[in-house]
């Protein structure tokens, strides 16, 4: 729930952005007009400078999400805050108005841009510091707060704990402790103590953290990796906190939660501004599809009827983003009833149970066309890793570590791992490798990447069998 709307107050944030820079824009060009004795002020002239956003909002949304601009800010200071700006803004406007110089549609002088840039960076700045004044003040009334479960105990996890209750403007709510098995105290700083470091799996399923955060004293830092390990198929933030002077030169994956160092070991990719250009393009994408092949839909649909007799859709309860379960939509493709004795099994090969339309279908993949259904409704995404069975998951986690992982995003139509030939009964190891290595390395160019190569598999009929 709080990424569902976190990803809209970030869509209304980059709305507002671009909407304040035009205003920007338009102060300066209607200023300029009267300050210059030679250039003339109109609607038309207007409109026709207006030609240079049909470039600057799409490199404005690139740069955005290149520098991750859009990103959670719970942690940032100032500084930080007005070199991101300026950062985004100066790219911006050096890649937009180049393009503008070289297609002709430029035609403003070197005063006007630099005093549009000048303006543009310190009102986004300003603005900024405003909604987070906003959001910090929101949070210390107790709204968009996320669960914290800490890890350890000793000196650092008080004054850590400590940092978080002084400051209510990180919106970070501590659920709890875990502890080592041989300290038994009720509560640390007036927070229960939820159990010892053996029951951590445990403890996150009952209390569904947001990040988990592992502040051990030194003589304890040896059971790190085996506590990791513990919670490594839960899709939940991992941090580690550590009481050092010294600056990591890891810069990438260090911040700093007032003077205290933090190691970031793994979060989600798919929030904020990236998960919102994802389900943008699905939604799109699935529109223009849905709409372009209904007359393909029509007649499959009449084909399942005419030979096999039964319902045109198989509708199957599958796994997606966060664990939650959906009901995914296909085209039929087995005898009515499949299953009904042998209860939820993998496809077989040449499986005596399709119909004739169904050999077809699944040749080509056409049987999963319906899905673009699922991706309308939120529910799946064009790509990511293939949605299992829920009476699978229970075997798939226990044999392989950091399975669950993979819910970190939304199950995908098509995926890494289907573009190199893992459907349906194959290796689940080599398809877990491939979906973990989609997640990791995830960017909107590799989402094309893997749609343009699913065509060629569809024309060799290289679909489930």
């Amino acid at each position: 729930m709080l990424r569902k709307y976190g990803q809209v107050f970030i869509a209304l944030f980059i709305c507002s952005d671009i909407l304040l820079i035009f205003l920007v824009w338009a102060i300066s060009y209607i200023a300029a007009g009267y300050l210059s004795p030679i250039r003339i002020v109109s609607v038309e002239d207007f409109l026709r400078q207006l030609r240079i956003f049909a470039i600057f909002i799409p490199v404005y949304l690139f740069s955005a999400q290149n520098f991750d601009f859009y990103a959670p800010r719970r942690f940032s200071n100032y500084y930080l805050e007005f070199i991101k700006v300026l950062k985004v803004v100066s790219s911006v406007f050096a890649a937009s108005f180049f393009l503008g110089y070289i297609t002709g549609i430029l035609q403003y002088n070197r005063i006007f841009i630099l005093f549009f840039w000048f303006f543009s960076v310190a009102l986004i700045y300003i603005y900024h510091v405003l909604v987070e004044h906003v959001l910090k003040h929101f949070r210390t009334k107790g709204f968009n707060l996320r669960k914290i479960l800490i890890v350890g105990s000793g000196d650092l996890a008080e004054k850590f704990t400590l940092k978080f209750l002084e400051h209510r403007e990180f919106g970070l709510n501590v659920v709890g402790f875990v502890v080592n098995k041989k300290q038994a105290a009720a509560d640390i700083l007036g927070i229960p103590v939820l159990g010892k470091y053996d029951e951590l799996h445990k403890i996150v399923l009952q209390e569904s953290p947001d990040i988990v955060f592992f502040v051990l004293p030194p003589n304890e830092e040896r059971f790190m990796r085996i506590l990791i390990e513990k919670i490594g198929n839960e899709p939940v933030d991992i941090k580690i906190a550590f009481d050092i002077d010294e600056v990591f030169l890891l810069k990438n994956s260090v911040s700093e939660i007032d003077g205290i160092p933090v190691i970031t070991l793994r979060e989600g990719h798919f929030i904020g501004f990236q998960g919102i250009v994802k389900r943008i393009f699905d939604f799109t994408f699935a529109s223009i599809i849905i709409l372009l092949l209904m007359p393909l839909f029509v007649l499959i649909a009449i084909s399942i009827k005419i030979f096999s007799p039964g319902s045109i859709f198989y509708i199957q309860e599958r796994v997606s983003l966060d664990g939650k379960r959906f009901r995914l939509i296909k085209f039929r493709t087995m005898q009515e009833g499949a299953e009904k004795n042998s209860g939820p099994v993998w496809t077989a090969v040449n499986d005596p149970r399709r119909t004739r339309v169904g050999v077809w279908l699944r040749r080509t993949g056409f049987d999963e066309l319906p899905q673009f259904l699922n991706v309308l409704k939120g529910e799946m995404s064009i790509v990511g890793p293939r949605p299992e069975r829920p009476e699978f998951l229970v075997e798939f986690r226990k044999l392989h570590p950091h399975y669950m992982f993979r819910h970190t995003v939304k199950a995908g139509i098509t995926g890494l791992a289907q573009i190199h030939g893992l459907r349906g009964n194959t290796s689940l190891e080599n398809r877990l490798k491939y979906d973990l290595d989609y997640i990791n390395y995830y960017s909107f160019w590799l989402d094309i990447k893997i749609m343009l190569m699913t065509i060629p598999a569809i024309f060799k009929g290289e679909g489930a069998h």
